[in-house]
């Protein structure tokens, strides 16, 4: 990641754009290695030892407790433990209705398959340089615990001003996008 950056400073190309989605697609690879390698090394056990993967199920399960205290001990995680978990639900049944509307659609055409990784792909990658020209912007304009221009946290909570405001919201983001 850093000889991209690197490479792409020399070029003069904005590394918000470039070192983002080969971050993501890196993360995106490892993580299915990962997943595959546990895979198959539960299925073999499934099917050889089927004590193994219950063993695993009950490891968790007991070490819950553990790793519960241990986060409700410091003051963000305690917040994050009591108040976080409406979003991953929501984000889990989303993604499960998204499972079943592309099932129904590979129904209907069989080759929409092929496509699914492109159209969520694009959408990650998106909203991931948009977060790495954020996070540029803020380092470059400002310092650690304060917004730059006068801005206070209001600005970004607002969803009105998120989803119905003219251009003037991107005043100050202009220089995002110059290198």
């Amino acid at each position: 990641m850093i000889t991209v950056v690197v490479i792409s400073k020399r070029y003069r190309i904005n590394p918000d754009n470039i070192a983002t989605p080969i971050a993501a697609s890196l993360g995106d690879l490892t993580t299915i290695a990962v997943l595959a390698a546990f895979g198959t090394i539960f299925l073999r056990a499934h099917r050889i030892e089927s004590w193994l993967n219950t063993a695993v199920i009950l490891a968790f399960l007991c070490a819950l407790p553990l790793f519960t205290s241990i986060a409700s001990k410091c003051d963000s995680t305690a917040r994050v433990l009591r108040d976080g978990w409406s979003p991953i639900i929501f984000s889990m049944l989303i993604s499960s209705s998204g499972g079943f509307v592309l099932e129904r659609a590979m129904r209907n055409f069989s080759q929409v398959a092929l496509y699914q990784p492109v159209i969520n792909g694009v959408g990650g990658n998106l909203a991931a340089v948009h977060a790495s020209r954020l996070s540029t912007y803020f380092h470059q304009a400002s310092f650690p615990g304060h917004l730059p221009n006068r801005w206070n946290v209001g600005r970004f909570g607002n969803f009105k001003r998120a989803f119905f405001s003219s251009g003037r919201l991107r005043r100050g983001f202009s220089k995002i996008v110059i290198f």
